[in-house]
């Protein structure tokens, strides 16, 4: 029998058997994911186990050292050095780094329609270089103590109103919760993939310091090795106070979003705001209250499985068209289930799909280029 996860020959030790542990199981969203018949690994495990050897392959460019060298009390002692220096060098340069970090994003050609929608007004960024704020954000445990709560029986239970709304407002409730599920993957993915963007700016980091550049790869691939290596816990309260980073979508006046990014490192201010303008694309899926019920909890699997998802998906769009990416996925995203599964699976057939979502995504954007806002900004 083929073992789950295919961890390579260099590192295996670094993927905790209980993180592994959680793929011995179908998860709901594999509803989506090809099968690959026969003998061969189910597609999770598969890109699951590229996303890991991609990561130490890249703990070792950036340390210098064999990935064997490290185990979990190595790879935290490295990451709690690695942080205070960052921090310390970054001191008087939080203005410019929230700049340069916008900027990196938005003049990347697969953000193009986002610099757009920026310019016309439809996005604005608030972005800081300081502490995680993901003090609305919940925990499994948390979410099953709010369940758990008594109710007066006269009283509308959450889950009850939920079933209302969806009964009223989701004829596919099951496949909108699919869907979110698998944009959340490739959004992490993506934004994992992001996290190393901080390269192209390396003349500025130059000019702040020299060894910035690779503190910052080392902070951020032993944070990535890191969810991996970690035993597979439920998350507390308190583990809130350890966030990297985070990112929040607020709507405002006249169809107008705010897309607010906190971290106090770089790189992962650059991830958050990859990760905000993506969650942007798929926030509509599925209702408020559905959106209020997702958990940091479940976004480990995403984060760990993310990284190659969202590479494979990205490699069916040719590289001369990739700033039609973003408008791909969203449009990929209102098809039959059956279809997102059919396109994962790649060749002739995938392909089709993906030319006729491209056409559809350059009539889009050549639409509203036409309209009064993309003509002000021509």
């Amino acid at each position: 029998m083929n073992e789950a996860i295919d961890t390579g020959d260099k590192a295996p030790e670094l993927f905790h058997p209980s993180k592994q542990a959680k793929y011995a199981t179908l998860l709901d969203v594999e509803k989506m994911f090809p099968n690959l018949g026969g003998d061969a690994k189910r597609y999770i495990e598969t890109v699951t186990s590229d996303s890991y050897k991609k990561t130490i392959e890249r703990l070792e460019h950036y340390t210098g050292k064999p990935a064997r060298q490290f185990n979990l009390p190595t790879l935290l002692s490295t990451i709690m050095t690695a942080m205070q220096k960052v921090q310390t060098l970054q001191k008087g340069h939080e203005k410019e780094l929230e700049k340069l970090a916008v900027d990196i994003v938005l003049d990347l050609p697969e953000f193009k329609m986002f610099k757009q929608l920026a310019a016309d007004g439809f996005i604005k960024f608030d972005v800081k270089l300081e502490d995680a704020n993901i003090q609305n954000a919940i925990t499994d445990q948390e979410k099953q103590e709010q369940q758990d709560q008594p109710q007066n029986e006269n009283e509308v239970t959450s889950g009850e109103e939920l079933t209302i709304e969806l009964a009223n407002q989701f004829k596919n409730a099951d496949d909108n919760m699919l869907k979110r599920q698998f944009a959340n993957m490739i959004t992490q993915g993506n934004a994992v993939n992001k996290l190393y963007l901080f390269q192209l700016a390396s003349d500025s980091l130059n000019k702040m310091d020299p060894s910035l550049v690779n503190l910052y790869g080392i902070l951020s691939v032993i944070v990535q090795t890191s969810y991996y290596a970690m035993p597979d816990m439920p998350l507390t309260a308190a583990a809130k106070n350890s966030a990297v980073g985070s990112e929040e979508i607020v709507p405002g006046k006249d169809g107008v979003y705010t897309i607010i990014t906190r971290s106090p490192f770089f790189p992962y201010l650059i991830h958050e705001i990859v990760k905000g303008l993506y969650d942007y694309l798929s926030m509509d899926i599925v209702n408020q209250a559905q959106l209020s019920g997702e958990t940091l909890d479940q976004e480990l699997v995403d984060i760990m499985t993310g990284p190659e998802l969202y590479t494979n998906l990205a490699k069916l769009v040719p590289q001369k068209d990739i700033e039609y990416l973003p408008l791909v996925f969203k449009l990929l995203l209102g098809l039959d289930i059956n279809i997102i599964r059919e396109v994962l699976s790649g060749g002739g057939r995938a392909q089709t799909y993906i030319q006729k979502l491209l056409q559809t995504a350059k009539e889009q954007q050549s639409d509203y280029d036409k309209s009064e806002f993309g003509a002000e900004n021509a």
